[in-house]
């Protein structure tokens, strides 16, 4: 019975001088070192306690040791200690640096063959190992128009239908740049303007006058049987950009003449510039 009662007591003594440490050493047993520490303590304690009193000191040390951590503010993180993250990053080989790096004079690709050259040793899309290929064996057929001009399409069904939702007004002169306001065409017009074509031309019944870069025979044959007028008008690109988004340029270029091989689609061309001019300054 004393054999015991002086082992309770020399457990109480080293929990005791375990709290006390512990506490003392705060920064140093937070995280993974308290384990450590609390085995270092447990090993003091003397090999005649009981294992169910050695157990209850063990526990005892890792509440104080998890409760010490969980005091421990972290320290505010520093430029000095800003680093990718582990496994994001690796060192570049090294090649051409003598045979005792190992990746010397020939870099690990061996002598010649087609995996030895410079690249990733894969012949070009169509190489059919040294003859002509087939794309020089064919002929050339056609040529591409340098003066090609692409208009975006506009039938007159969906001009009527715009008309008779109100998102165009058949009392003004209706221009491109309505068209382009009120999204008739998707939220671009692209190509070189807006060419009207005569899809539905026999439920078009709308008196307007409106300007396009291009129309059809027979869409002006409808415009003009339902009294309007239809005047095709010439853009080039940067005049197209300035029409529809004037808001981009301090100063708006001048529009320019159609080339000898255009003339004839825009016979009022001159006119026309000059009506503008005078519509502007209003």
């Amino acid at each position: 019975l004393c054999k015991m009662m002086n082992a309770r007591a020399v457990c109480r003594a080293a929990l005791k001088s375990a709290a006390g440490s512990l506490h003392a050493r705060v920064p140093a047993v937070a995280g993974p070192q308290s384990a450590c520490f609390a085995r270092q303590v447990l090993s003091t304690t003397p090999s005649s306690v009981s294992p169910m009193l050695a157990l209850r000191t063990s526990n005892a040390v890792r509440t104080l040791s998890s409760t010490a951590a969980s005091r421990v503010k972290e320290a505010p993180l520093m430029l000095n200690q800003l680093a990718p993250a582990p496994g994001s990053t690796h060192t570049s080989k090294r090649l051409g640096r003598g045979i005792g790096s190992g990746k010397g004079k020939t870099c690990g690709r061996g002598h010649k063959g087609q995996k030895a050259r410079r690249g990733t040793g894969k012949p070009y899309v169509g190489h059919e190992g040294g003859q002509t290929p087939l794309y020089r064996r064919l002929p050339k057929r056609g040529f591409t128009n340098p003066f090609r001009r692409v208009f975006t399409p506009l039938n007159l069904n969906r001009l009527q239908d715009a008309i008779n939702d109100g998102r165009l007004d058949a009392s003004k002169v209706i221009t491109m740049k309505d068209i382009y306001d009120c999204h008739l065409l998707g939220r671009t017009i692209k190509g070189d303007g807006v060419k009207l074509l005569a899809k539905g031309d026999e439920a078009f019944s709308s008196k307007i006058e409106i300007e396009v870069s291009r129309v059809s025979a027979k869409a002006r044959e409808a415009i003009e049987k339902a009294g309007g007028k239809v005047t095709p008008v010439y853009y080039t690109k940067l005049n197209l950009r300035a029409l529809l988004k004037p808001e981009k340029y301090d100063i708006i270029p001048r529009r320019a003449f159609p080339p000898p091989k255009q003339q004839r689609f825009y016979p009022e061309h001159q006119e026309h510039v000059q009506l503008e001019q005078a519509r502007n300054s209003q």
